[in-house]
């Protein structure tokens, strides 16, 4: 374990949980309209957190997503941990996630579920998707043990669906209220246990594969979340601009030729 990057960790968990806005100080007209890699709430969240947070994790068995929203700034920022053998995106399979409740600043430690996968079974069935997370939530929780954390829902502050889903897709968790935040050894010890479960889960009940997504909207988040994850989205660009210009070279020096 590397102490100073448990500090740096440790230190910017507290700095989220204390100055990231609340949904009335998020959106237009507010300092933080847009989610952008410019923003001082990204770099905290995604470049500072996120970064400490990959020194932490073994990166060749997990993913790391850290985010703020893609657009418009979400009301739960989060720190995402997913399992190779297990899934690629917070979309879907069970990962463990940090998530911000910036109203009543509380910080939770989870394992959760996919809740855009849990969407997508509940549209074909009498159950809502609320519904279907509590129900995995059990019978995931039924055969797990965490020492120190709560089995169960969790309540969520910030308004809307998402707050709802990822409540309800909690297995179990342990919160960090702002005033009585624990120390860094606490911090790393928590995520260590819940990584042990989380690791024997996956490797003793692995997700079913599939060879397909369903519809083009999973299939852009999870490429976009890999790219993201690999840090080569500008890479992707600047190869697509190139092979477009490529391709249109020799029509283009052709029109020059012809309008001259």
């Amino acid at each position: 374990m590397a102490e100073d990057t448990v500090e740096v960790f440790r230190d910017s968990l507290r700095t989220i949980l204390e100055e990231y806005p609340t949904p009335d100080n998020i959106g237009s007209g507010t300092d933080f309209e847009t989610a952008h890699g410019d923003h001082p709430m990204y770099k905290l969240v995604v470049n500072q957190a996120g970064g400490a947070l990959t020194e932490l994790i073994d990166t060749t068995t997990y993913t790391i997503k850290a985010s703020v929203g893609r657009g418009s700034p979400t009301y739960i920022p989060y720190l995402a941990i997913m399992h190779h053998n297990e899934t690629n995106s917070p979309q879907e399979g069970r990962y463990i996630v940090y998530l911000f409740d910036p109203v009543e600043r509380i910080l939770y430690l989870t394992l959760n579920q996919g809740a855009t996968e849990a969407q997508q079974v509940a549209s074909e069935s009498s159950q809502t998707p609320e519904d279907l997370l509590r129900t995995r939530a059990q019978e995931i929780g039924d055969d797990i043990n965490v020492p120190g954390f709560t089995f169960g829902e969790i309540g969520f502050s910030p308004p809307g669906k998402k707050s709802r889903l990822y409540g309800a897709g909690s297995v179990c968790y342990k919160s960090y209220e702002l005033e009585n935040f624990p120390d860094a050894n606490t911090i790393y010890d928590d995520l260590q246990n819940l990584l042990q479960v989380y690791n024997e889960l996956v490797l003793n009940d692995p997700p079913e594969v599939t060879d397909s997504y369903e519809g083009l909207t999973q299939a852009m988040d999870d490429i976009y979340g890999r790219l993201e994850q690999s840090g080569t989205t500008n890479w992707l660009a600047d190869e697509l601009t190139k092979s477009v210009v490529e391709d249109w070279s020799d029509v283009l020096t052709a029109f020059n030729r012809g309008t001259r």
